[in-house]
């Protein structure tokens, strides 16, 4: 009879309300442990994500006091999302194992030769020792699976019942975007040199009858924001830095924006990141505009405004202010629901449960539009 399995889970702290931020391992049920970024042994099952936009921590907290039961030593399930982790993946060499890859880093514009190689080597290494690899963009199933036993397509999602459209429940204006002329086109993620700023910039120049904000952490090289393109931009008029929104501030935001703003660049590694903001966008309801750089967006694209050619950007704003309308922002909405993060938790929970018994995992599909 298997024994049963002790899991931890490895969170970053702002995104959950438990007070674990100094490290120290906590139970909050049989056989199931979480920290806050540290992961230690002997656990044998370890999931680690760094926000509640890829994993939805009270859904995970119910399914695994059910799994935990059920789960015996083998296999290990690791679910990982940043560098942080590997080194200790890589000491478990041998044991059975279900590798979540929710993003990669060995083709970052920019980045040295050698740090690629060696985020290609741990990448590569994940994919070859895992039963089963999960990618969230079609094009990383393409660059893994000649390294991985199984792989298997699963995008990101967003959270339905924090993000929803301004007439569907109210929520009241923040007080930064009060001050603001609109129509305004807001933008929500990290910012540093892998966006496509040349084009944004371009549009924010060309269109000074738009207000542009951008949000987010500024996590990129000192270099970029001290000169060149991005220096311009922010001294432009039409254009305002709202700093780091809190996650559980973003729906008021989104609620408010007039258009979302998606800003990769359209190249080889923007087609691996299919972006969790893209649902966040579609739930809230509000149209989108931007680069067209995502493949995996092709499945619902008539519900959105990007662009292929960046002389077109100036158009696809015009098409999605006049697609601010209930019926519009419903469709959206609606969308957003079919992979919403409870159904994307339930198709990943059911890959699982196929990898124990010996059955065949279960393909991800998009749903029509």
């Amino acid at each position: 009879m298997a024994r049963q399995a002790r899991i931890l889970v490895v969170y970053q702290s702002p995104w959950l309300k438990h007070d674990s931020a100094s490290g120290t391992i906590r139970e909050i049920s049989p056989n199931f442990w979480i920290v806050n970024r540290r992961v230690a042994a002997p656990f044998r099952a370890v999931l680690a994500f760094d926000s509640v936009a890829k994993v939805d921590a009270a859904l995970l907290d119910m399914q695994l006091k059910k799994y935990a039961k059920e789960l015996g030593w083998e296999p290990d399930i690791v679910e990982f999302s940043s560098p942080h982790f590997r080194q200790h993946f890589h000491g478990k060499v041998g044991r059975k194992k279900c590798y979540w890859l929710v993003d990669h880093y060995s083709k970052v514009p920019g980045v040295p030769p050698y740090i690629a190689g060696l985020t290609a080597h741990s990448e590569t290494f994940a994919a070859k020792q895992g039963d089963l690899t999960i990618a969230t963009a079609s094009e990383l199933v393409k660059r893994f699976s000649p390294f991985a036993q199984q792989i298997r397509f699963l995008p990101n999602s967003a959270d339905s019942n924090r993000f929803q459209p301004l007439w569907m429940n109210p929520i009241p204006e923040p007080e930064l975007l009060k001050k603001l002329k609109r129509p305004i086109f807001g933008y929500a993620g990290n910012i540093n040199q892998i966006s496509d700023w040349k084009n944004f910039g371009d549009l924010v120049k060309q269109n000074p009858q738009y207000t542009f904000t951008l949000q987010g952490t500024m996590d990129g090289p000192h270099e970029f924001y001290s000169g060149g393109i991005f220096s311009e931009i922010m001294r432009l008029p039409n254009i305002h830095y709202l700093g780091r929104v809190p996650h559980e501030e973003l729906a008021a935001y989104f609620a408010h924006y007039d258009v979302g703003v998606v800003l990769d660049e359209i190249n080889e590694f923007s087609k691996t990141r299919n972006q969790n903001k893209m649902y966040q966008y579609l739930l809230s309801g509000i149209p989108i505009t931007g680069p067209n750089a995502q493949p995996d967006y092709q499945h619902f694209s008539e519900l959105l405004h990007l662009f292929d050619n960046p002389g077109d950007w100036p158009r696809k704003c015009e098409e999605a202010l006049d697609s601010r309308d209930e019926t519009s922002s419903r469709r959206r909405r609606e969308y957003g629901e079919k992979i919403n993060m409870e159904k994307i938790v339930q198709v990943r929970m059911s890959m699982y449960e196929a990898l124990l018994s010996g059955k065949t995992i279960p393909e991800f599909r998009y749903p029509p539009v």
